[in-house]
Parts: structure tokens; sequence; C-alpha cells
């Protein structure tokens, strides 16, 4: 960090960013190295929740030791989430008063995910007005009055030469990066494959 921009908060904010990218990702850490010698850069990391994971007595030169400049490793790791079960949460039908924050919940899904910012929350807005949507398979999940996740159900067709075959697809299932690996994604899955199943439909 540029020393006229330090204790600013940024190096902490960056942190952050990179913790919260692992989560979404689900790496199971975050592995950084130091010296031994720069105790600001050690007690930064410390702060940081970062704790020693290991060290190279050789890795810069072969008197690492008597140079008193040895690489440290220092690592975090997320908090292993508690997997919900059905009676947790709501899986309901989405209501017009559910679509902002559907909406937002999936922006805050795909934000950065696979490009700078991102479109599935404005996809998840044109979807419902397309004639191929199907709201009766799509469903929402609902955890304390908040939106958490959605699954979306629309109609499509898969072109063989002459022949079409007409097909259900899902897009997009998301889920609030917070609840990712909860098991939110698989509930909302499960039931409406159970509705599929239910109204006959066989291609998916």
């Amino acid at each position: 960090m540029t020393e006229k921009y330090q204790k600013k908060g940024i190096g902490h904010a960056l942190i952050e960013m990179a913790k919260e990218q692992a989560r979404r990702e689900r790496h199971r850490a975050i592995i950084l190295e130091t010296q031994s010698c720069n105790v600001n850069a050690i007690d930064f990391y410390q702060h940081e929740g970062f704790s020693l994971v290991g060290m190279d007595t050789c890795c810069y030169k072969n008197n690492d030791l008597q140079r008193k400049e040895v690489r440290l490793e220092f690592g975090w790791f997320p908090e292993k989430k508690k997997r919900l079960n059905g009676e947790e949460i709501e899986i309901r039908m989405e209501t017009k008063d559910d679509w902002y924050n559907v909406e937002l919940m999936t922006q805050h899904t795909f934000w950065n995910k696979h490009h700078l910012g991102c479109d599935e929350h404005y996809l998840v807005h044109k979807l419902r007005q397309h004639k191929d949507y199907l709201p009766e398979l799509s469903r929402i999940a609902v955890k304390d009055g908040e939106v958490i996740g959605c699954i979306m159900y629309s109609k499509a067709r898969v072109v063989d030469g002459a022949d079409t075959h007409e097909i259900i697809t899902f897009r997009p299932l998301c889920v609030e990066p917070k609840w990712q690996g909860c098991g939110v994604g698989e509930l909302l899955l499960r039931e409406t494959l159970k509705l599929a199943a239910i109204k006959g439909i066989k291609e998916l």
C-alpha cells in the first residue's frame, strides 16, 4: 500500500473482498506469505484473522535463518456453515411484492462472479414477462422474511436437424451469498423437481 494511503482501512477492505470471493467460489482457505522480519505485515494479517500455518527456512536464500528473514505462511479458513432443512425456510411461489427483493438477491449472487458487474437480475426481470416463463414451477426461498434464493423455470426447445423437442429448463438458480453452502439451492431444486414430476414433465 502506498504510504500516504496506509492506515485508512483500504487493506482491510481488500482482505474482506478476498474473503468474500473465497466464500463465493467455495475455496477452503486463503494462504499468503510474508517475511519473519516484516513485523507490520504479520501484525496486520493476524488482526485480519489469519494464523500461522507454515514456514520455509531456505525459501529466499540458503542462509535465511542467519539473516533472520524466513518465509512465513499465514492462512484464513472460512467457517463451516450449518445446512438448513425444509423446516427452517419457506419455499413458495413468488408474488409481485417479492420482485424487487428477488432481483436484488440475484444481483448479490452474481455480482462480479463471471465478469465485472452482472446482468442476471435483469434476466429475472425480463423472464417474468416472457411467454415461455413458468411461474407455476418457479419458487423462492424465504428465511425470517428475507428472500435468500430462487429458481426460475421456462419452456425451451432443442432442435436436432428437422426435429424439435419441447423441454423445460431452469435458469437462474441462485442463493444469497451469505447463505450459499447451506443447502438452499438443493432444497429449491428438490422441491421444484417434485412439482415437475407431479405435472408429468419428463424432459428437463
